[in-house]
């Protein structure tokens, strides 16, 4: 792996503007960061018995250190577009954001293994468990820094991400609690893409070929996932979330549909888009849907309530949409 990021920014020299020795320099110390990550990620997740939940962080950001080795690969063998600028650019856009996504998945990631060891301290003071907690803190701040290095952007800038990047994480974000329930999400995009998720990661795949590139895309999928975890988590076990997503050609307004089974006990259901309404689980706050009316407002959108009885069943179904070039800087 320590050669191919060698490769990436030596390549790159000339569009980020960094002399070849400081590349390698960089290159360099990042690389063996890479190596060191997984090795950590994947000797925490074999040889301690660790919560669940922690055990879902680490596989969510090991599966992203691999979307961004895919990516990777995918832009050294696009010899035939070498000469097409435009895809050039999108592989590399694809690249950065994968990077980036790693690198906050690493953070979250530390955080919840700060707070696991402030409540648990079964391995504290183990050689081997202390040494990869500070392995993953130390390269979760070099990613950050690689990222902004990459794009010549800020530190903690946000770039756009790919819509199928966006789509997949929030699955893998979701992937126990749809197997504890036994759900199946069916995705319908554009029409032309339909995967019928429960949990098996490698059903996602498909969605890498979704590669138009969305701004905000940390309000994007802020909004997405909570949606999608709501209905998740308000459905019968066993039951069906239907999730679509299509888009004009233009790509200037993406329209969406999150449906599940379930009962809003309301006078007037659409009160589900207000703050402080929670309705189909114990430990709602009332604030997540709202937020989402309200980033998908903030990107020129919104998001509406249908609620009906479909053969004999209650069914919630939230319609949204959005501009995925909006900006507003």
């Amino acid at each position: 792996m320590y050669t191919l990021w060698c490769d990436i920014l030596v390549n790159l020299e000339s569009r980020i503007k960094v002399s070849i020795e400081d590349a390698m320099r960089k290159s360099h110390d990042f690389g063996h960061s890479l190596n060191g990550a997984e090795y950590s990620i994947t000797a925490l997740l074999n040889e301690y018995e660790l919560p669940r939940a922690l055990n879902s962080d680490l596989n969510v950001t090991l599966d992203s250190f691999n979307e961004f080795k895919y990516f990777h690969n995918m832009f050294f063998r696009s010899e035939e577009y070498k000469d097409d600028e435009e895809i050039q650019n999108l592989l590399l856009e694809n690249l950065a954001n994968s990077l980036n996504l790693y690198s906050d998945n690493l953070e979250k990631l530390n955080v919840a293994l700060v707070d696991y060891c402030n409540v648990d301290k079964t391995y504290v003071g183990s050689e081997e468990f202390d040494y990869s907690l500070f392995i993953l803190n130390a390269i979760s701040k070099q990613t950050k820094s690689a990222y902004s290095y990459l794009t010549g952007s800020s530190y903690g800038h946000n770039l756009s991400a790919p819509l199928g990047s966006i789509i997949k994480q929030m699955s893998l974000s979701l992937k126990d609690l749809i197997i504890s329930k036994n759900i199946t999400v069916e995705y319908n995009i554009e029409n032309d893409l339909s995967i019928n998720y429960n949990g098996n990661v490698s059903d996602l795949s498909p969605l890498m070929s979704l590669t138009r590139a969305i701004k905000n895309d940390d309000l994007v999928y802020d909004s997405l996932l909570n949606l999608l975890k709501n209905a998740v988590e308000a459905s019968p076990e066993n039951d069906v979330v239907q999730f679509s997503l299509n888009y004009n050609s233009d790509f200037e307004k993406v329209k969406f549909g999150i449906a599940n089974h379930g009962t809003i006990d309301l006078s007037n259901p659409e009160d589900i888009l207000n703050e402080g309404i929670t309705v189909g689980k114990d430990d709602g706050n009332g604030y997540g849907t709202s937020n989402a009316r309200s980033n998908m407002k903030s990107l020129d959108g919104d998001l509406k309530l249908n609620y009906r009885n479909v053969k004999g069943r209650d069914k919630v179904i939230l319609l949204g949409h959005f501009d995925p070039q909006y900006s507003n800087q």
